[in-house]
């Protein structure tokens, strides 16, 4: 009956994971963990491929994760990871990535931060997701409302049934 029940648990810890990992590519969201004072930073199989990166043989660093972020974003992944390291937590930071291959994604970031009794950062604990198609969406839809309504022209948005829904 134990060999049983713990078989049981396994396949349910199985099911569970593999739900867990659907739910992580279908949102193409992928988790990763940074040991600050190791300089060692562990990435999910969905953070390498949201990254496009291969999975290889040994732990990333910071380094390798700078290297990946757009030029013009530095900056403010510099200002994240220093916020991390005095021991704050980091919610909602979109950047840009180059990957490997050369394709710009949007990725949003949250961290957070464990800290022993002396307020050391040990760990940081983050989720990265590929948020580049709503951003792309957000910037078209800036770039319409700002024709419509700069527009000198009349501009009617209608419903399906011909009501009015918006004039400039």
């Amino acid at each position: 009956v134990d060999q049983t029940n713990r078989i049981e648990a396994q396949q349910e810890l199985e099911n569970a994971l593999e739900s867990l990992n659907k739910a992580h590519e279908i949102a193409d969201l992928g988790y990763y963990e940074w040991i600050p004072d190791q300089d060692i930073v562990k990435w999910s199989e969905r953070v390498l491929a949201i990254y496009g990166v291969e999975d290889r043989s040994g732990p990333f660093t910071i380094a390798d994760y700078i290297e990946l972020v757009h030029p013009e974003d530095e900056e403010i992944v510099e200002e994240m990871i220093e916020e991390i390291t005095r021991g704050e937590n980091v919610e909602n930071l979109v950047h840009r990535i180059i990957t490997p291959s050369g394709e710009i994604k949007h990725v949003e970031q949250r961290a957070s931060v464990t800290t022993d009794e002396d307020g050391n950062v040990k760990l940081v604990s983050g989720t990265a997701q590929d948020v580049t198609r709503e951003v792309e969406q957000r910037e078209k839809l800036q770039r319409f409302s700002k024709v419509a309504t700069e527009t000198s022209n009349l501009v009617v948005i209608t419903d399906a049934k011909g009501r009015t829904e918006w004039v400039n």
